[in-house]
């Protein structure tokens, strides 16, 4: 996909690459953006890719109009759409690429919305927006990630506070319970996204990939196994190219010259199992 792509208007996902930021653009005006299994599927395609391409280093998740996304369409799903094809409902649950992802929402951000904003790893909003989780008052339940995710971001009464109560989450209180970094004024949230994406841009990609994963999977580890991969990780760091190369940019006063990824796979990294993990396989 060429740098200046995008899909045709009515197309649910437009996807544009800015050097290595991918931005990626829900595009269902007329549905609120809301979220059908197709757009899910096109959401979980890109972000495989921006994982697959070294040229990529930091995802953006944005969307047009005024409304950032409803959540999912109950119009297609009182229809008859397939929400439980691979990748369609739980798909966007599992939109955690390895790679750093930034969301810029303006407007409301409510059910599977609100979630694809906890798969992301920095948060940007603009003034006027909120957020909301009504999944239980329809009949169901947050399945996108919002009780994975929440649960292991916020203390137990505040995630209680947001599943049960949260018809219209000010993104101020969002903000003061940690699920928010930024608060913009309207219309500044992709500017900033992107200001933050492309110096995120700048790191060494080995380590912006290897420090996600731990903080990311390292609350379900025991402190043993934590502080032995750590040790790992930090001895693989330090003997690799990157380390020698950001110390000699610093001491030379110059921008250093990064290496391409050399994550391949992050199992690799990380060979040390807790008993639940091997349990669980």
């Amino acid at each position: 996909m060429s740098d200046d792509a995008t899909g045709p208007s009515d197309e649910g996902v437009l996807c544009r690459d800015e050097g290595g930021v991918r931005i990626l653009t829900l595009n269902r005006q007329r549905m609120r953006n809301a979220l059908d299994p197709a757009t899910a599927r096109e959401l979980r395609r890109l972000l495989r890719e921006l994982d697959d391409r070294d040229d990529l280093r930091v995802g953006i998740l944005a969307a047009t109009g005024d409304v950032f996304c409803a959540g999912m369409d109950l119009k297609d799903f009182s229809a008859g759409g397939d929400w439980s094809a691979d990748g369609g409902f739980d798909g966007f649950a599992e939109l955690r690429p390895r790679k750093p992802l930034i969301a810029a929402v303006q407007g409301p951000a409510v059910g599977g919305g609100f979630e694809l904003l906890l798969a992301c790893d920095l948060v940007v909003v603009e003034t006027g927006s909120w957020f909301g989780m009504p999944e239980i008052a329809r009949g169901f339940a947050p399945g996108g990630g919002g009780m994975l995710w929440l649960a292991r971001r916020l203390p137990y009464a505040v995630a209680m506070e947001v599943l049960f109560g949260a018809e219209r989450l000010p993104v101020e209180r969002a903000r003061e319970i940690g699920l928010v970094n930024e608060i913009v004024e309207p219309g500044e949230a992709i500017g900033t996204a992107l200001a933050l994406a492309e110096r995120i841009a700048g790191l060494p990609p080995t380590s912006l990939q290897v420090v996600k994963h731990f903080v990311g999977a390292s609350p379900d580890w025991s402190e043993q196994d934590a502080l032995a991969m750590q040790k790992a990780l930090m001895k693989r760091l330090l003997s690799g190219p990157d380390a020698a190369e950001g110390v000699a940019a610093f001491l030379e006063k110059r921008a250093p010259v990064w290496s391409a990824p050399a994550v391949g796979d992050l199992e690799e990294w990380f060979p040390v199992r807790t008993d639940r993990e091997g349990e669980n396989r």
